[in-house]
């Protein structure tokens, strides 16, 4: 089961681009190496040619002028009996100038005599001359030479010549020549040669693969990019690239081509996964939208069937009992009427929540004074739970408002007080500036919520305590229309309880320099 995988991975590392310039580049470079190899090689295989010939031309001259000086001073004819005649010292002594081995040889070929270091020889041929090609050469009149190597590295040269004395042949000379120390010269120039055009050629592809790759660095990140962000769709993720990818204080690359492509795909991608993201968010939003809208149906209808079914059930009652049940007819109508009235409060309250009041005219107006009026109006009625309602704060808080809307915020805050505080405890009304805002408090001691709790208090028909709420006649919809009204002011409702404390704030944007805005 691991083959395939190591089989993939192998695959794409042979046919990835990198992979294909650095065998591409490796075998430019040696192929470089062989010709300039092969190039530098018959150059030098010609310079060491054109030295040995140099070379020999100039011993044929110098071994021609002393045959003839010698043939003179031994008063010889030029011809090849006076070679004859002399041949033995003359060998000897052109032996002895050079210490080259030589043989001197008839004009048909046949060898007179041939020296060399282990002494002279009569009637014969030193090395095998003549077998050699360069000795038939000589006898067609023509100076030859044959390169003999060895596989010590050593080169042999056989250098056959006619003698011309006066413009007559008068016989033969053949040479045993040791180039093996010039030959090992080249040899070695040839090595040296060969290293520095491989060392040269291997430099010059690390520095051409390091400028691909400083180049295809981008692509190379793309296609990481685009492999991971595959895998991950089809996974049905959508990955978003964070944004300032390029380090601080780390040298930026030029904006070529490519790295340009990399930006683009970057931006694009950044944007795909923006959207949908977004579009994720959204979905999110409209399934709670769709389970709270639910959830707030299936309340109205249950808050609505209740004081629906207590009228039928009494009006039922009332219908059958008789003219001498007068404690029943009483109990049923009071029912009814507390009920009437629960039912009346709810749909008007259902009414409020859903007419909106954004886009109304507002009108300056002081939030303190109409906090202020309200906990005075009050009063009354707080002393039924023995409380009282004492107010503190700013004289003037301008704001632009419905002071009828805002006298409704207030009168539910200090009503929800009243209702789920503990008795005989003191109500506080407070009127302050928070920052921009002003800022509307209610503070007493109750029950208190957590604050879990407290986020779930402005939902529609949200209760913490729903036995009290329900003998109170609270729907819960008390809080909710508050922070509908005020954030239709621009402003926001909070909700906090501390020590046994519990605070409700409704915060409206005070208004500019006194002014309508």
């Amino acid at each position: 089961m691991r083959r395939a995988p190591e089989a993939r991975r192998r695959r794409r590392i042979y046919q990835s681009l990198r992979f294909r310039l650095t065998a591409g580049l490796l075998l430019l470079a040696a192929c470089g190496c062989v010709l300039l190899y092969f190039l530098a090689m018959q150059q030098l295989d010609a310079a060491l040619e054109g030295s040995v010939t140099e070379d020999l031309e100039t011993l044929k001259r110098s071994t021609e002028s002393y045959v003839r000086q010698y043939l003179m001073l031994e008063e010889r004819n030029n011809d090849e009996e006076g070679l004859r005649a002399c041949a033995r010292p003359l060998a000897e002594e052109l032996y002895a100038s050079g210490r080259r081995p030589l043989t001197l040889y008839a004009l048909d070929g046949a060898p007179l005599l041939s020296v060399g270091e282990g002494g002279w020889r009569v009637g014969e041929a030193s090395y095998g001359q003549t077998e050699d090609p360069a000795f038939f050469s000589a006898l067609q009149g023509q100076s030859a030479y044959s390169l003999h190597y060895g596989e010590d590295g050593s080169l042999r040269v056989t250098f056959v010549s006619p003698l011309e004395v006066s413009g007559r042949s008068v016989g033969l000379i053949g040479y045993e020549l040791d180039y093996s120390a010039l030959y090992r010269r080249f040899a070695q120039l040839a090595n040296t040669l060969l290293t520095g055009t491989v060392a040269a050629l291997l430099c010059i592809c690390a520095v051409v693969l390091l400028f691909l790759n400083h180049i295809l660095a981008p692509v190379r990140r793309l296609s990481a990019l685009s492999s991971r962000v595959a895998a991950q769709m089809r996974q049905g993720n959508i990955p978003v690239p964070e944004r300032g990818a390029s380090k601080p204080g780390k040298r930026r690359r030029p904006r070529d081509e490519v790295a340009e492509l990399s930006e683009n795909y970057d931006e694009m991608l950044r944007t795909v996964g923006e959207q949908f993201t977004r579009i994720g968010e959204d979905r999110v939003r409209i399934l709670r939208l769709l389970d709270s809208r639910q959830a707030f149906y299936n309340n109205v209808t249950h808050e609505l069937k209740t004081p629906l079914t207590t009228i039928q059930g009494y009006a039922q009652l009332l219908s059958q009992a008789g003219p001498e049940e007068k404690e029943l007819f009483e109990k049923g109508l009071t029912h009814i009427t507390h009920e009437s009235a629960r039912l009346h409060r709810m749909v008007i309250q259902l009414l409020e929540m859903g007419d909106s009041e954004r886009g109304r005219a507002r009108e300056p107006m002081d939030a303190a004074a109409t906090l202020r009026s309200v906990a005075e109006s009050m009063n009354l009625r707080a002393a039924r739970y023995g409380c009282a309602i004492r107010f503190d704060g700013e004289e003037q808080l301008p704001i632009l408002g419905r002071e009828e809307r805002v006298r409704e915020v207030c009168i539910n805050l200090l009503g929800n007080a009243l209702k789920y505080g503990e008795a005989g405890e003191v109500i506080w009304a407070l009127a302050e500036r928070s920052g921009g805002y002003a800022a509307l408090r209610v503070v007493n001691r109750g029950r208190g919520f957590s604050d879990a709790e407290a986020e779930k208090l402005f939902e529609p028909f949200y209760r913490a305590d729903k036995t009290k709420s329900r003998e109170m006649g609270s729907a819960g919809l008390g809080l909710p229309l508050c922070k509908k009204i005020v954030e239709e002011h621009g402003g926001r409702m909070r909700a906090r309880c501390r020590g046994g404390y519990t605070l409700f704030e409704a915060l409206f944007p005070l208004r500019e320099g006194g002014e309508e805005g």
